[in-house]
């Protein structure tokens, strides 16, 4: 079943299209790994997503609830590491339909790492993974979503066929 479809996405910040989505679908199941430069609007992307961000023209639908683990930096006391281990950990716990997390691995060491991909090889839900970890995708990913030249594209399979 698909539970997200994006048919031209734009988005415009002062002026500039950050970029433009295309076509854009997943399902249930599926683990998407987003890539491409920082900068280039894959946060954005998954706050239009997540429906916080509802300032851009073409269709998005969304089927199921979203929770949205945003990339975040140290809180109260804890590492950027121990908050988003936290975050994640949270956000496994409500069964979401379709989990989205940004960055998740980009201040864990090599323990929670492990961990963090056994989870996400184990949820049972739609899956969209921000990160520039290449072990992560490769382990995790089943289709890319990849933003060049301010447009995205969809390619079928892992991150090692992707590349």
């Amino acid at each position: 079943m698909t539970q997200i479809t994006l048919n031209n996405i734009t988005k415009i910040i002062a002026g500039e299209t950050l970029f433009v989505g295309g076509h854009l679908t997943a399902q249930a199941g599926d683990r998407v790994g987003i890539i491409g430069a920082n900068g280039t609007g894959k946060s954005t992307l998954a706050h239009i997503i997540a429906g916080t961000d509802t300032d851009f023209s073409g269709q998005r639908t969304v089927t199921d609830d979203v929770v949205l683990v945003p990339q975040i930096a140290p809180t109260a006391g804890r590492s950027g590491g121990q908050s988003m281990l936290d975050r994640i950990r949270q956000a496994l716990v409500q069964r979401p339909a379709i989990l989205i997390l940004d960055e998740p691995s980009a201040n864990l060491d090599d323990e929670h790492q492990r961990w963090l991909s056994q989870q996400l090889q184990h949820f049972n839900g739609l899956l969209l993974i921000i990160s520039h970890d290449r072990e992560l995708l490769t382990a995790v990913a089943s289709q890319i979503w990849s933003l060049e030249d301010r447009a995205y594209t969809q390619y079928n399979g892992g991150f090692a066929k992707f590349e």
